[in-house]
C-alpha cells in the first residue's frame, strides 16, 4: 500500500492513479483510459486510505488474551477493559503452566507468567504493563501530565494485590493483614482517589487504573469476604470508585457471566 499522504484512488496494474496526472494522461482520459470515464483520477468518494504500515489482513489486528480458563484473576482487568471498549477479542484459555511454557517456547521467550495478550502481532505480558498498553490503544490513557501519577497508583494496586493473595494462600494472618497493612494501603488509595475530585481515580473519565482497582476489590471480596467488607465500608471514596465502575453496563454484564476471579480453595468461608 502507498505511504501516508499519498492520494490513493485506485490501482492500475500495480500503479497508483493520483490527482497529479501528466497532461498526456489527462488526454488519455478523454479517449477512455483504464481509469474509467471519470472527469478526474482523484480519490473515490468514501474510499479508505491505508497507511504504509497498516495491514489489510484483519487477523493482524486481532486481540488475543491468554489466561487460565477456570478463573479470571489478573486477567480480569484486561478483559473488563476490552468489554467496556466494545472490542472483539479472543480468549485463549490455558489449562496450566505446562501448556503455557510450551506456548512460550514456541512463540515468544520474553514472556513469563500469565496473563499475556497479543495485539497487532505483538505479545505483551505483566498485568499493569498490558493495561497501560491497552489504555493507549482503547482510549483509557491518563490525561497528559498525569501519566506518572497513574503509574504510581497502578503499581500500588499491584502491590496490594500481591500481598492480599499471599496472605489468603497462607491461610494465617488474615485478620492482621486486614487491620494493619490493608488499612495503611487504603488510606493511601483514598487520598489518591480524592486528589482529582472526579468519579474516577484521575477525574471524570475512567483510565486503566480504575479497571485495575476494581479487580483488586473483587479479589479482596473473594478472599476475605465479610471480614473485608467490615473494613472497606469506612472508605467512602474507595466505595464510590468501586460503585461507579460496577455500574458501567459492559462491566456489569461481564462480571455477571464470567468465571470467578480466583479458585475455590482460596475463597473466604464467610461464616
Amino acid at each position: 500500500p502507498p505511504r501516508t499522504g499519498d492520494p490513493l484512488s485506485h490501482h492500475l496494474g500495480g500503479n497508483i492513479c493520483t490527482q497529479s496526472q501528466s497532461q498526456s494522461h489527462k488526454k488519455k482520459l478523454k479517449l477512455g483510459c483504464s481509469c474509467g470515464p471519470r472527469k478526474s483520477c482523484g480519490p473515490r468518494k468514501n474510499q479508505r486510505k491505508f497507511t504504509f504500515f497498516e495491514s489489510r489482513d484483519s487477523s493482524s489486528r486481532e486481540i488475543v488474551v491468554y489466561y487460565y480458563g477456570s478463573f479470571t484473576g489478573r486477567g480480569e482487568p484486561i478483559m473488563m477493559m476490552l468489554e467496556d471498549a466494545g472490542k472483539t477479542w479472543t480468549y485463549q484459555k490455558q489449562s496450566g503452566r505446562a501448556e503455557w511454557k510450551e506456548f512460550v517456547a514456541k512463540n515468544e521467550p520474553c514472556l513469563f507468567a500469565l496473563p499475556a495478550i497479543k495485539l497487532n502481532g505483538e505479545f505483551v505480558s505483566q498485568t499493569t504493563t498490558i493495561c497501560q498498553h491497552l489504555g493507549n490503544y482503547l482510549g483509557y490513557a491518563p490525561a497528559k501530565g498525569l501519566e506518572t501519577f497513574a503509574s504510581q497508583v497502578a503499581l500500588n494496586v499491584a502491590d496490594i494485590w500481591a500481598e492480599a493473595y499471599k496472605t489468603a494462600r497462607a491461610g494465617a494472618g488474615k485478620s492482621d493483614f486486614l487491620a494493619g497493612r490493608l488499612k495503611a494501603w487504603f488510606a493511601c488509595l483514598e487520598a489518591c482517589y480524592a486528589k482529582h475530585k472526579g468519579d474516577y481515580f484521575l477525574g471524570e473519565k475512567p483510565t486503566y487504573v480504575d479497571f485495575l482497582y476494581l479487580n483488586l476489590i473483587n479479589v479482596l471480596e473473594f478472599c476475605f469476604g465479610k471480614a473485608f467488607a467490615s473494613v472497606f465500608e469506612s472508605y467512602k471514596g474507595l466505595n464510590a470508585a468501586k460503585t461507579v465502575m460496577k455500574k458501567r453496563p459492559a462491566i456489569a454484564k461481564f462480571l455477571a457471566n464470567s468465571a470467578p476471579v480466583l479458585y475455590s480453595s482460596i475463597a473466604a468461608a464467610n461464616e
